[in-house]
């Protein structure tokens, strides 16, 4: 309650100034009661920042929800033939091809059981697996590409990551225009993470260029 100069306060102005500044001392030191609305938000901000037992951050997975197998979900779906391209920076901390193949004449290289290839081969879409004329299971993926010197092309890109990987496919040009690639490890006479390893680097591969492109269609009405 301001005061103008000169102006002398009376014992009853005194008295209410002094009863005004002990309320105002008082309504500021009670807690804010928050409307409805804000007392809902407040109580998600408190859920999102904590757990209910207490503890922050994310939790381990609950024996139902390993089960049901959630985990594999995220990975794609292994009989398609359209890749998700990370972007560049990720591609060395992601996946099986950040991974490196592993001398298959050392014995490092061990051969994947039936539950192993249904789980890592979600991480390589595209490929199937099939069995050979020699009865070994393999990876086959086929692309369709504009000509007979395409297909020479696709070959030279790939072999250059079996080079450096010490891993070499079956390279196949069928007709002349349908290239199909096959992997496998002959050590093991079947399938090892090396050729899951392979066949995700090759799926990092931009094959577009020498791919045929689709005519679009006219409609008539």
């Amino acid at each position: 309650m301001p005061l103008s100069v000169g102006y002398a306060p009376t014992a009853r102005t005194l008295s209410s100034l002094r009863v005004w500044h002990l309320r105002s001392q008082a309504q500021h030191a009670r807690p804010q009661q928050l409307c409805g609305c804000h007392r809902h938000k407040r109580q998600l901000s408190v859920k999102a920042q904590g757990r209910e037992d207490g503890e922050f951050g994310a939790r381990d997975p609950t024996a139902g929800e390993i089960g049901s197998g959630f985990g594999l979900k995220p990975l794609g779906n292994a009989d398609t033939s359209h890749v998700i391209r990370v972007p560049e920076g990720m591609k060395k901390h992601l996946g099986l091809a950040a991974k490196k193949c592993v001398p298959c004449e050392a014995g490092k290289a061990k051969a994947l059981t039936d539950v192993e290839v249904n789980s890592i081969r979600n991480q390589t879409p595209g490929w199937q697996v099939i069995t050979n004329a020699q009865g070994h299971r393999c990876l086959r993926q086929q692309w369709k590409v504009k000509n007979f010197k395409a297909g020479l092309e696709v070959f030279e890109r790939i072999g250059k990551i079996a080079e450096q990987e010490g891993h070499h496919p079956d390279l196949h040009l069928e007709g002349y225009n349908t290239v199909a690639v096959d992997l496998s490890t002959h050590s093991v006479g079947g399938l090892t993470e090396n050729d899951f390893v392979m066949a995700s680097k090759i799926n990092l591969l931009d094959f577009t260029d020498l791919q045929q492109k689709k005519k679009a269609r006219t409609y008539f009405f």
